[in-house]
C-alpha cells in the first residue's frame, strides 16, 4: 500500500465535465494577432503608396523647372518631402513588424482613408486628434501631416 501512495498520479481521461484542452491553446489570440498583422500590412501598403505617389509628383514638378524661377520653391518642397519620408520611416518599420498598438493603427487607417477619399476637412481633424492623443509620436506625426498637406 505504501508503494501506491508514492507513485505519481496517472493521467486521467477527460470526463464529461472537464473543459476541452483547446480553450487553453489560445486560438482566439492567434487569429486576433493575424487580423492585426494583416491590418498593419495593409496600412503599411497604403502609406507606402502615398509616399510613392508624392515622390512621383515631386519628380514631375522638379524636372520642367530645373532652370526656372520656381527652383527655390521646388527645392524647399523636395527637402520637406525627404524630411517627411525620414520621419515616417520608423512608423513604417513598426507597421512592417506589427508593433503599432491597435488603437493607433485604427486611427492611422482612418486618416489614410479620409486622405484617399480627398476629404481634407476630415483628414485635418483626424490628424489633429492623432497629434493630440499620441504626443509621444510627434516625430512621425509631423512627417505625416506634411505628407498629407
Amino acid at each position: 500500500m505504501s508503494d501506491q501512495q508514492q507513485q505519481p498520479p496517472q493521467h486521467h481521461e477527460p470526463g464529461w465535465n472537464d473543459p476541452s484542452a483547446e480553450i487553453f491553446i489560445g486560438h482566439a489570440t492567434t487569429s486576433t494577432d493575424a487580423v492585426v498583422a494583416v491590418a498593419q500590412d495593409q496600412l503599411h501598403a497604403k502609406l507606402t503608396a502615398i509616399l510613392d505617389a508624392k515622390r512621383t509628383t515631386m519628380a514631375v514638378l522638379i524636372y520642367p523647372f530645373c532652370n526656372g524661377t520656381h527652383q527655390f520653391t521646388l527645392d524647399q518642397q523636395d527637402r520637406m518631402f525627404k524630411d517627411s519620408e525620414q520621419r515616417l520611416a520608423p512608423l513604417l518599420e513598426r507597421l512592417h513588424a506589427h508593433q503599432v498598438a491597435s488603437p493607433l493603427a485604427s486611427l492611422l487607417d482612418q486618416v489614410v482613408e479620409s486622405y484617399n477619399s480627398q476629404n481634407q476637412d476630415e483628414t485635418g481633424r483626424l490628424l489633429q486628434t492623432l497629434s493630440t492623443l499620441y504626443m509621444d509620436e510627434a516625430k512621425w506625426t509631423v512627417g505625416l501631416r506634411r505628407l498629407l498637406s
